[in-house]
């Protein structure tokens, strides 16, 4: 076991979830051998009766000094029981009102929490347990104040927002502060049973069944010693014994007794009891490391096989580690497998361009066979006919089918280069099926007697596959097939069957067959999408998706509890995840789901909405809305992975730009998916562009990206054709870009290589100011509006953020306290803030800008991947979840009561003399020139077409006549006259004017439109 891993492993002691080094006079449960298990007891009524009484008084006695209002406080909880307070409402009956209490859930460890609870989910469902193993891996270590911030997150995810929001207000306590609204519940999945967290990745993972329950043993990166692990509580059991070096192989069987096997890099072998954790036999197998650990039975014996660096193959019994058979002189680094006939068993052994076939009855090399492949990356066993067979795939694409006994090339199918990094094979009563899955994420079924092209294609996964796990699905079919007790590592099923009689003419009937055998069997597959995935053999449907996972796994592999299938799958996030594939409930919420982890996130109002547009680096756009988290959107990009995405408002309605990895900018709506403008921004074919950003007036909006060429140069576009503007920030090198307002004038904040801030006016292009910063490299900058006027902070490499007054140019804050990625600039009760996250952490950090210090802190259940912050509304994305925050004191909706549905004015467009230009309380968003329409048209005795309205303003005023027609038509306060082409005030036009009449506010629009257009600048 590494360092690291020792150093968890006391953590876990102490939090009660390692359950491996409890004492001698101790059960896993937590009880004393002398003392009956808690469940099961058969008693006598009256001592049962006495018992549940007793306990019950012990614990009254021991919450007692903690209880205020009758309920008791966990806050002010000793250590011994928050250990022991579940088992003490265990035997006092009362487990279940201790499990519906949140505030123990905070305070508890983790250990009795998922180990009683896993005892009262045998009964009946407990909703908390799913909050709770959601994100089991932070709970480990999380203070009560991270895990109370992460399980409303979890309960806001699986769409609880009650449960969220008693967990952000305590009873003992004032509310959290920042709190999670609503959240995507992509990576949350019914059927997650138990989450298995280890320090480091999960390399090695095998499964088994004993005392009346599963098990798995497992052993991470870096590990000496395999863990055992009981599947039903998720709890660790046992530390099996500590090897001398890594460990390199683990396997689990359950034929003549329940053992568990591992094997190291000095070419150690160690049988061990799990249960126990006694080691039965060890030897030294190989003179080097063992690269191969796998289990079979021949002619009825269990036997243990090994292959090593020192290129030989060992054949031991499994019961007494005797050695029976060695095979020497074969090419070192090679791949092993067992392959069963109908009356033979075979080893095929490949390795340096050779096919060897090893008979391990006789002991002797049957054939060895030079291979005309390329690189050979996945080996599976087989049968075809009476004979065992061996399936070899390459990394350029090409598979190849051989007869064990014979050395006779049977088959041969072919594929794009990169589709076959992952196999499995199964053998049918029509045939065996080869399943491999490739780079691209699409996983295919191969005819091993007839090769040729895919039988079928299964497509879904979005990334690379990893693994694929054939099992037996009673659920598909009636027909009772052979089970061994005795299955080796890859999960592969061999049935007995009768071959009919093929003919070259009837190739579809033969096809037809070979999917009616498949009937009954179910493929799992795991990919780089973090994602696993239930199929179908038969007919290649998908019949769930499992996700959990916030990194790639690695391995699957099934067994069953009580006789339900449950997959068990490690991965790369540290953790072994139990899932159970009988649980097919979904989630019917209509919210977005994101195949991969958020990446960018762009929040804005439009049209008096607060809309977010997100991207997951896949090819489309995702905007939803702030307040409920409906979809608004969802769009095929087309042209590449979105990199980047920003959110404004135009006249014409709001617009989505979206970069992407070949170097281009794709302006859409986002509410219909419809593509304005595309353009290509970067110098550089196929680089994406680093920042992208919005900017400028309503007339003349702007897009600024940053070319990553020469360090970085700054690209301006126009928003509403795409075109390029001769604008003086054309060009301009720097390591950042972000825009905002001064005193409602758009600015934009460059920030140079050398530390140099510059603010910039974008309308029409003009220096304003320029900050002194220090020579360090900039990682992101941000410009918001505070309680004390306009901020600009900026990040720096080193973990430092500097915040200014955007006005003065005078430097409010250093903040050094903790690394900074991502920066947004903001409000939080009242208080100016700046929030800082980096991609390595889970955290938020509020800091506080007039002092300095933190304002408060917010964990979330994964890294996050972008955030953006708008009137006070905070939009985050955290693996492949997005979520809003909003302060305690502002639960929403943020949408205003009147909702145009296209072109609008936001809030903050400036007027003539910086003052605001809309209409804001006579029932709409209206500007001057708007209200000045309707008034006109309402006042008219009869319908007004374009030219007649025209001639009622100045000049200057009738070239945005149109336009605003168009806009009050939009907003259901004129409509077209029937049969003709002019205008008529709808009632809630004449509603609105009469409103505005009784106000006086007609008086100050009457003056602003006899002076400037509010609604177009012109």
């Amino acid at each position: 076991m590494s360092p690291a891993d020792e150093g968890l492993t006391k953590t876990r002691q102490a939090d009660g979830i390692d359950e491996g080094n409890q004492k001698d006079d101790e059960r896993p449960d937590g009880r004393a051998n002398s003392e009956e298990p808690l469940f099961g007891r058969e008693d006598a009524p009256d001592s049962a009766a006495v018992r549940r009484t007793v306990a019950g008084l012990v614990l009254d006695r021991l919450t007692a000094p903690i209880r205020e209002g009758g309920r008791p406080r966990w806050d002010l909880a000793s250590p011994y029981l928050l250990r022991h307070a579940a088992e003490h409402a265990a035997e006092a009956g009362r487990l279940r009102s201790l499990f519906r209490d949140y505030e123990f859930l905070v305070h508890a460890r983790p250990g009795p929490v998922l180990r009683f609870g896993a005892l009262l989910e045998a009964r009946t469902p407990v909703p908390a347990l799913s909050l709770y193993r959601a994100s089991l891996v932070e709970h480990i270590a999380a203070e009560p104040h991270a895990r109370r911030d992460i399980l409303a997150v979890d309960a806001a995810r699986h769409q609880w927002p009650d449960v969220s929001q008693a967990f952000y207000h305590p009873r003992q306590a004032p509310p959290t502060l920042w709190q999670c609204r609503w959240s995507t519940a992509s990576n949350i999945s019914f059927a997650l049973r138990g989450t298995l967290a280890h320090d480091s990745p999960v390399e090695l993972l095998a499964t088994g069944t004993a005392w009346a329950g599963s098990f798995a043993v497992t052993a991470a990166r870096g590990d000496r010693a395999a863990g055992v692990w009981d599947l039903v509580s998720g709890t660790r059991v046992r530390v099996l014994p500590r090897h001398a070096k890594l460990l390199t192989a683990v396997a689990v069987s359950d034929s003549f007794r329940v053992v568990a096997l591992t094997a190291a890099k000095d070419g150690a072998v160690r049988c061990c009891d799990p249960l126990s954790g006694e080691a039965l036999w060890e030897v030294v197998a190989h003179d080097g490391e063992v690269h191969g650990l796998q289990l079979h039975e021949l002619r009825g014996v269990p036997m243990v096989i090994t292959h090593g660096g020192d290129g030989t193959v060992s054949i031991r019994d499994l019961e007494s580690g005797e050695l029976q058979t060695v095979f020497a002189g074969l090419p070192p680094g090679g791949r092993l497998v067992v392959a069963t006939g109908d009356t033979d068993d075979m080893v095929a052994y490949v390795g340096q361009g050779q096919l060897l076939s090893l008979d391990p009855h006789a002991g002797a090399e049957r054939f060895r066979k030079p291979l005309s492949l390329g690189k050979i990356i996945g080996i599976a066993p087989a049968c075809i006919g009476p004979d065992p067979a061996v399936v070899i795939t390459t990394a350029d694409g090409r598979g190849e089918v051989w007869d064990l006994l014979d050395a006779r090339p049977i088959s041969v199918f072919e594929g794009p280069p990169g589709t076959m990094d992952t196999l499995t094979a199964l053998d049918t009563s029509q045939g065996g099926v080869a399943v491999t899955g490739g780079r691209d994420g699409t996983i295919r079924l191969w005819d091993l007697e007839r090769g040729g092209r895919p039988l079928r294609q299964l497509t879904g996964h979005l990334g690379a596959i990893t693994d694929l796990a054939v099992y037996e699905a009673p659920a598909l079919h009636e027909v009772n097939k052979p089970y061994s007790s005795f299955l080796d590592i890859q999960t592969v099923i061999h049935t007995q069957r009768i071959k009919p009689r093929i003919t070259p003419g009837n190739e579809g009937l033969r096809r037809s067959r070979l999917f009616d055998s498949l009937a009954g069997y179910a493929l799992l597959s795991a990919s780089a999408d973090r994602t696993l995935r239930e199929w179908s053999l038969a007919d290649g449907g998908l019949r769930q998706a499992f996700s959990a996972h916030t990194d790639r796994p690695r391995a699957i592999t099934v067994t069953h509890i009580g006789g339900s299938p449950v997959a068990v799958s490690a991965g790369q996030d540290n953790t072994a995840r139990v899932w159970a594939l009988d649980d097919r409930r979904v989630r019917t919420v209509d919210r977005v789901t994101y195949p991969m982890p958020v990446s960018s996130v762009s929040l804005s109002r439009v049209d008096g909405r607060l809309l977010i547009a997100t991207g997951c680096g896949d090819e489309r756009l995702r905007v939803v809305t702030a307040s409920e988290g409906t979809a608004e959107g969802n769009h095929l990009n087309g042209t590449g992975r979105l990199t980047a995405v920003v959110l404004g408002p135009t006249l014409e309605g709001p617009v989505a730009v979206t970069a992407t990895n070949d170097g281009k900018l794709t302006a859409r709506r986002p509410a219909t998916g419809e593509r304005l403008w595309q353009r290509v921004s970067c110098s550089v074919p196929d680089r994406p562009v680093t920042a992208l950003t919005m900017g400028g007036s309503r007339r003349r909006p702007l897009v600024l990206s940053l070319d990553p060429s020469d360090g970085g140069r700054l690209q301006v576009h126009s928003l509403t054709g795409g075109r390029t503007p001769d604008h003086p920030l054309q060009d301009l090198r720097c390591a950042a870009v972000a825009t905002g307002r001064i005193r409602r004038k758009p600015v934009a904040a460059v920030a140079h290589h050398d530390g140099t801030i510059e603010l910039w006016n974008l309308n029409p292009g003009a220096c304003r100011r320029i900050l002194s910063g220090r020579a360090e490299g900039v990682v992101s900058i941000a410009i918001g509006a505070t309680p004390i006027g306009p901020l600009v902070a900026v990040a720096y490499e080193k973990g430092r953020v500097r915040v200014w007054d955007a006005e003065t140019g005078r430097q409010c804050c250093l903040l050094t306290a903790a690394p900074a990625k991502m920066i947004a600039v903001g409000t939080s009760h009242g208080r100016p803030v700046v929030i800082t996250a980096d991609p390595s952490r889970t955290t938020l950090h509020f800091w506080d800008v007039e002092t300095g210090t933190t304002h408060t802190v917010v964990t979330l259940p994964e890294a996050i991947g972008a955030l953006c912050m708008e009137e006070g509304i905070l939009a985050v994305g955290y693996g492949r979840e997005l979520a809003v925050f909003s302060a305690a004191d502002d639960p929403g909706p943020w949408d205003e009561a009147q909702v145009p549905m296209a072109a609008s004015n936001p809030q903050n467009e400036a007027g003539p003399e910086g003052e605001g230009a809309h209409f804001g309380d006579s029932g709409g968003q209206l500007t001057a020139l708007e209200m000045a329409i309707l008034i006109h048209l309402c006042r008219a005795e009869e319908s007004l077409g374009v030219p007649e309205v025209k001639a009622a303003f100045r000049p200057h005023f009738r070239r945005c006549v149109k336009t605003q027609l168009r806009s009050l038509s939009q907003k259901g306060y004129v409509d077209r006259a029937q049969g003709s082409r002019s205008f008529l005030p709808t009632a809630q036009g004449r509603e609105v004017v009469v409103r505005a009449e009784g106000s006086g506010e007609l008086v100050k629009r009457r003056w602003k439109i006899g002076v400037h257009c509010a609604g177009c600048g012109v």
